[in-house]
């Protein structure tokens, strides 16, 4: 199994349009692989190439993984297991537990019936038994990110909103804030969003015009 080797992210900052956002970091490992992503959420190029680290490590956290099973119920997640006396040297070191799985059957308390497992096919039929995974305690490890970022699928109407008896309300990119018709808890008021910038459908160097939309217009977000 392959893995990404390096990592880039991009983004940009509309306050410096002429300045290449991007951060990207590289392992020694073969092939050479990219995972590429934009934008990548960030308006530094420090904090892009942090990001660009954090997802390399992500990648590469299970590429020398270790599997096993034991009877003791004192393994914890995220603890150390120290591993002595195994035929290879270099394995006999701190490995970081990361996932266990438990398994117990005590079939004498159990009712007698046609669903009774009593012949296990492992032979393992009563008692405490678990399995585990566990990587090497030198290799930084990341969770996956199986939280990915809410989104809005296509473009929503909102209405412009601003402070009580403001007919504009903007900050000194022309951006403006809005409140969404399913938004329940706003209150029209300055605090019902993040500031959204303005498309134009003139704009350049030095030229072009813009149009702010005034508070209680519906726009297209």
């Amino acid at each position: 199994e392959t893995r990404a080797s390096r990592v880039t992210r991009r983004d940009y900052d509309f306050e410096k349009p002429r300045l290449t956002l991007e951060g990207a970091f590289q392992s020694e490992f073969q092939p050479d692989l990219e995972d590429y992503d934009y934008p990548g959420r960030f308006t530094e190029r420090a904090r892009g190439k942090h990001l660009s680290q954090r997802a390399l490590e992500r990648h590469r956290s299970d590429f020398e993984l270790a599997e096993g099973e034991s009877d003791q119920p004192q393994l914890v997640t995220g603890h150390f297991l120290a591993l002595t006396e195994h035929p290879r040297g270099d394995w006999n070191q701190l490995w970081l537990l990361n996932e266990i799985l438990h398994e117990g059957k005590q079939p004498q308390v159990l009712e007698e019936s046609v669903t009774s497992d009593s012949l296990a096919r492992d032979g393992f039929t009563q008692g405490y038994r678990n399995h585990f995974t566990a990587t090497p305690w030198d290799i930084p490890f990341r969770p996956a990110l199986n939280h990915p970022k809410p989104k809005v699928l296509g473009s929503q109407t909102a209405v412009v909103t601003g402070p009580a008896g403001e007919e504009i309300h903007c900050d000194q990119y022309g951006r403006v804030k809005v409140q969404f018709h399913w938004d329940r808890d706003g209150q029209a008021d300055d605090k019902t969003s993040c500031w959204l910038r303005v498309s134009s459908s003139w704009a350049g160097d030095r030229y072009g015009g813009i149009a702010i939309p005034r508070v209680g217009m519906e726009v297209l977000v």
